[in-house]
């Protein structure tokens, strides 16, 4: 059977994975504020959580770069939404939204790796972390004691 021209194309798995993209959002945008002054005991750059499989120097990264992290993470469920959502008459403009989502992946990518590697800008990172080595310096610095 056929879908009707013109009606909406919804895609289940992608609304799901949209929404848990969307729950990860809000988890981040609540945690937001007390993240950037600093009294936020979940994402702390001194001490890495057990999970996290990597060294503290990468941990220490990704905390300073958790404001490019949320905007990433919400431009990607918007993406999948809007993906999900699409009538079927818009194949034509199909390519033009997907240049659009792909320059916005890849600029707030480069951003995400920039704060996290770099320290920089240094207006995407909170205040009482803009002082602190970035990943870069800390290798740097292990490396110059082997």
């Amino acid at each position: 059977m056929s879908p009707v021209a013109g009606a909406a194309a919804t895609d289940v798995g992608g609304i799901v994975v949209g929404a848990l993209l969307l729950a990860m959002c809000g988890v981040l945008v609540s945690s937001l504020p007390k993240w950037w002054s600093g009294r936020d005991s979940t994402f702390r750059a001194d001490v890495a959580p057990g999970w996290w499989p990597l060294d503290l120097a990468l941990w220490r990264g990704l905390v300073r770069s958790l404001l490019s992290v949320t905007a990433f993470i919400s431009f990607m469920a918007i993406g999948v939404l809007v993906a999900s959502f699409l009538p079927e008459s818009i194949e034509n403009r199909l390519p033009w939204l997907g240049a659009f989502f792909f320059i916005g992946f890849t600029v707030l990518f480069i951003v995400d790796l920039s704060v996290m590697f770099y320290n920089s800008p240094k207006f995407l990172v909170p205040p009482h972390l803009r002082k602190g080595d970035s990943v870069r310096e800390e290798r740097r610095k292990d490396w110059g004691k082997q």
